[in-house]
């Protein structure tokens, strides 16, 4: 539920094709790419599971302009760093989410030939969710 959620507030946000996972679109578009990357539950000492979890998303802006990657970027970057702790984003209860550049070898789950002249930018999503 909450790549559902996930991908309902990427599409509120963008105007750029958004893709899940693998890649529908014509490389030529400018389009935005996720995935889950993991997703933990808290659990109590004694073992008990709590219903809250921790979710990555990598997310991956791909265009062949490079200003107009590092714009939407910035953009879906600054907007998630301004959601409010214990919101609700799409369906799911948000506790609280961060975002942070990608490391720089960090290597692109999208498939670019070196030859498209795409440009990337990339960063990770932690969410602290309900399920």
């Amino acid at each position: 539920m909450i790549d559902t959620s996930f991908f309902s507030w990427l599409d509120s946000q963008t105007t750029w094709q958004i893709q899940e996972g693998k890649i529908d679109t014509e490389k030529d578009d400018p389009f935005i790419w996720f995935r889950r990357a993991s997703t933990v539950q808290f659990h109590l000492l004694n073992g008990t599971a709590l219903d809250v979890f921790t979710t990555y998303f990598d997310v991956e802006v791909i265009g062949a302009d490079i200003d107009a990657v590092q714009t939407q970027a910035d953009s879906l970057k600054t907007a998630l760093q301004s959601i409010s702790p214990a919101t609700v984003v799409g369906s799911t209860f948000c506790k609280a989410i961060t975002v942070e550049d990608h490391e720089d070898d960090y290597l692109s789950k999208v498939v670019l030939n070196t030859d498209d002249g795409l440009h990337l930018a990339s960063f990770s999503v932690k969410i602290i969710h309900r399920a």
